[in-house]
């Protein structure tokens, strides 16, 4: 059916891709004895995936899809239908909702091939199917319950009216099962590879929905998006991945140029009011969150009571919890109020951190002061010195670069938490929860273990050719979101240069170049922002388990930003699921005890 690259006999493949000749099948074959059911379910590629695919890194693929594709995935014909998807990709990013699946069986264990659309439907409504089988799996039904899938996905998008499959003359097996799928022939055209095609076109069933209590369901199986790439669930103002220039926006505003000529406060401001302040707005903020930047005794106490083996995330998420307990007026979510809180929680948030540090090292707490700036108290209630600029810009400059990063997992958490009606404290608490995990801001601290654990710049080689035998995931390094290396990294990396110089560090700057250079030349995958903010934060004498509640401190106005706006057109967010668990089946009757035990 079309570009069959890999010849299977029962694919519908992609009308202006490569192709070798496909054999035919047999119509009405029955499933091999002793074959799996035909039960899959389809989960879509992050573009990442695609790309990495197309570079023949397998290993990479599996990471960010967390499947287990096979080889299959790239033999010589798959490679030529990922180069040309990774093509498409960057002419048409938005294509990654339709272009690739991964065809998983629903036990989990079987990566039985892939299957998508040729793009977007086109300006009739329509749309073009392609899939394929691995050639381990053939010959069990596999195709039909792709074609049904993506039938199913067809049918579920309102702006699709039709669905066409491109087939050869020859290909009688795949006729027959679009047949019975109720697809007629439409016409002709010619394909330059595998020569004359017959179009094929069904007409884009409604879905029947049915309402159930406050649950919408449907007897449509939708495709699965693990891990919901690819999914766009809402709208924003807050910030973007200007995939044009690769850039973080806030507000519009390109994040490399606001940490080079703005304060963290008036990104804070920004961020909340969507405009930057004057001179007026500005003194009158500054003020504000300077005046309320102490600990209250009683969360100090809650603090002195937690154990010293607690991690520091978790120190952060009660103190959290105390102080919306506290709060009188926690459950007025009107914008005012959660302003307030908003300000308040920046404040209070660098004390709470840095007194936590100091209880660890056996220190007392120091009191802020409301004669320095933001960044600078932070520094000074951590080590009680008032710190040089080289630290003190540095350390703003992170904070800018962490305040916000559009609809990530914790900013995410927030605001599911917010779609109940929730108080802003819960949902705070909730992706304090969220970025406390590895894959998300605990990557920063991942990183400064494996600087401990490799040592020096010799020893990067043989401890990555390790790493990556064992598949080892390398943190520090990827992105969900950027293509072409994170925006923020060279702004972090310059202040990282400032830190390293005035420290003599170098050592440090020689295994940060080698295994970067490593990484690049092994996985052709860049940094992400948790590599230079890992050893920025050491050099500046913070310890490595208070990293990620630094993230917190600069966070907390992310995802207040987006409690806010999720609150001004809210919608309770409740995903779907496909059961995937036993059919309905009864509770079989206890045995009873005899009369005679009575």
């Amino acid at each position: 059916m079309g570009r069959h690259a890999e010849g299977v006999p029962e694919g519908v493949e992609p009308a202006a891709e490569p192709a070798t000749q496909q054999t035919g099948e047999q119509t009405g074959t029955t499933p091999q004895p002793g074959a799996p059911d035909a039960v899959i379910r389809l989960v879509q590629f992050p573009a990442e995936a695609i790309h990495a695919l197309a570079a023949g890194d397998l290993d990479a693929a599996r990471e960010l899809v967390q499947l287990d594709l096979t080889d299959y995935f790239v033999d010589d014909d798959n490679l030529h239908l990922w180069n040309y998807r990774s093509t498409q990709l960057h002419a048409t990013p938005t294509d990654i909702d339709w272009i690739a699946r991964a065809a998983v069986t629903t036990d989990g264990e079987r990566v039985i091939g892939h299957a998508g659309f040729h793009g977007g439907p086109d300006e009739s409504g329509t749309v073009e199917v392609a899939y394929r089988v691995d050639p381990e799996f053939r010959r069990r039904g596999y195709a039909r319950e792709m074609l049904r899938l993506l039938l199913d996905r067809a049918a579920s998008e309102p702006g699709v009216t039709r669905v066409r499959a491109s087939i050869r003359p020859d290909n009688l097996a795949s006729q027959a099962t679009i047949a019975g799928f109720g697809f007629e022939q439409v016409g002709e055209q010619w394909d330059e590879i595998d020569g004359l095609e017959i179009l094929w076109e069904v007409a884009t069933p409604t879905p029947e929905h049915t309402q159930t209590g406050n649950d919408m369901t449907t007897d449509v199986q939708n495709t699965i998006h693990k891990g919901l790439a690819g999914v766009v669930v809402d709208t924003t103002t807050i910030s973007k991945v200007n995939p044009e220039t690769n850039s973080l926006l806030y507000r519009g505003y390109p994040v490399q140029e606001l940490a080079a000529q703005c304060t963290f406060e008036e990104v804070a401001y920004l961020i909340w009011h969507g405009e930057l302040p004057n001179d007026e707005q500005r003194a009158e903020f500054e003020t504000l969150e300077r005046s309320l930047r102490g600990i209250d005794p009683v969360v100090k106490r809650v603090i002195d009571e937690l154990p010293l083996t607690a991690h520091p995330m978790d120190v952060v998420r009660t103190a959290i919890s105390v102080i919306g307990a506290m709060d009188p007026d926690a459950s007025d979510a009107s914008p005012d109020a959660n302003l307030k809180k908003s300000v308040a929680l920046l404040a209070q948030l660098p004390s709470i951190v840095a007194y936590d540090q100091r209880r660890r090292r056996d220190e007392h707490l120091i009191e802020p002061r409301d004669d320095l700036g933001y960044s600078a108290n932070f520094l000074y209630m951590t080590f009680g010195e008032v710190p040089d600029l080289v630290e003190v810009n540095a350390f703003d400059v992170s904070m800018i670069l962490y305040a916000e990063h559009s609809f990530n997992a914790s900013t995410f958490t927030a605001r599911v938490i917010t779609s109940t009606l929730s108080d802003l404290y819960s949902a705070v608490t909730g992706a304090v929860g969220a970025l406390k995990g590895a894959l998300h801001g605990g990557a920063n601290e991942a990183v400064m273990h494996v600087f401990d654990e490799i040592g020096s710049a010799d020893k990067v080689q043989p401890w990555l050719d390790t790493a990556l035998a064992e598949k080892r995931k390398i943190m520090g390094f990827g992105h969900r979101v950027y293509k072409n290396g994170d925006s923020r990294v060279p702004t972090m990396k310059a202040s990282l240069d400032t830190l390293i110089e005035s420290h003599d560090r170098h050592d440090l700057a020689d295994l940060y170049e080698t295994l970067e250079t490593a990484m690049r030349e092994a996985k052709n995958i860049q940094p992400n922002l948790d590599y230079p903010s890992g050893p920025a934060y050491h050099l500046m004498g913070f310890d490595t388990l208070t990293f990620t509640p630094l993230f917190v401190a600069s966070r907390i106005v992310g995802w207040t930003a987006h409690i806010m706006e999720q609150l001004t057109a809210n919608s309770l967010i409740r995903p779907l699921s496909e059961y995937v668990g036993p059919g309905q089946r009864d509770v079989s009757p206890s045995e009873t005890l005899d009369d005679e035990s009575e």
